[in-house]
């Protein structure tokens, strides 16, 4: 009798094994997510990356970072002049970003780590920060930081190559190209609502954060074709000319 009954309890916790096993990448698959912005809290201050949209260049800098959030420095450069395309044609965004006489906005964006992002603009001539509405930081960026992504299905996934093997961005790190970093595709659907893209495809490839948090590459889908946000620059150890906020600001919103 003994015997039966510790055959029916290994034969019992067999079975529950199988179960526990099998569930397993279920729930891993129900938590495998992540967003922008907590991308950016494996980030280290003096970590940036200068992406492309068509003429125009947005310039990103993590100003601080620590366990309570992070302050990201943008400056938006709606084009650049011919004297500074032919300066960086040479160099590195990374030396010359403060050099460039093109017209620019500067922007701060605080990233509570529970808390909704606050944006600040600066007054050039003042050198002060205003406090703004978080939708007028460019690129989309008020959508991209909380978006939820999950790994790309494979029907989205850029491949090269006859042998189709996937594809990767090329990049300049520090100012020295290079298209071997490996990278993984994430997905999501654009939040519905009353804008032109809801529900519409979003493809953002990110590298190792030790080599950056940020993104590589962003297409968006629309109607007639896709937008591309690509990083054309990232590095690390840069600093800013610009003042730091004051910590204690708050949005006026919520005072």
């Amino acid at each position: 009798m003994k015997k039966q009954e510790k055959t029916l309890l290994s034969a019992l916790f067999q079975r529950l094994f199988i179960i526990i096993t099998v569930s397993l990448p279920c729930c891993a698959e129900a938590s495998n997510f992540l967003t922008i912005k907590n991308q950016v809290f494996f980030a280290h201050t003096g970590d940036y990356v200068v992406f492309a949209k068509g003429s125009q260049r947005f310039f990103l800098a993590v100003k601080s970072v620590d366990n309570t959030g992070a302050w990201i420095e943008l400056i938006e450069f709606p084009s650049l002049c011919y004297t500074d395309r032919c300066l960086l044609e040479n160099g590195s965004w990374k030396l010359l970003v403060h050099q460039l006489t093109s017209h620019k906005k500067v922007f701060l964006i605080h990233l509570p780590k529970n808390e909704a992002h606050s944006v600040f603009s600066l007054d050039q001539e003042s050198n002060v920060w205003n406090f703004t509405s978080p939708g007028a930081a460019p690129i989309f960026l008020n959508t991209l930081l909380s978006l939820e992504l999950s790994p790309a299905p494979q029907q989205l996934i850029k491949t090269q190559g006859k042998d189709r093997r996937p594809w990767s961005p090329t990049v300049s790190v520090q100012g020295e190209k290079t298209s071997n970093l490996s990278a993984q595709a994430w997905h999501a659907l654009w939040p519905k609502g009353s804008s032109l893209l809801s529900d519409k495809n979003v493809l953002i490839y990110f590298t190792s954060t030790s080599i950056s948090p940020f993104p590589l590459w962003i297409s968006i889908e629309t109607s007639k074709g896709h937008i591309i946000v690509r990083a054309i620059e990232l590095g690390k150890d840069i600093t800013s000319p610009y003042p730091s906020a004051n910590l204690t600001t708050k949005n006026p919103s919520k005072t």
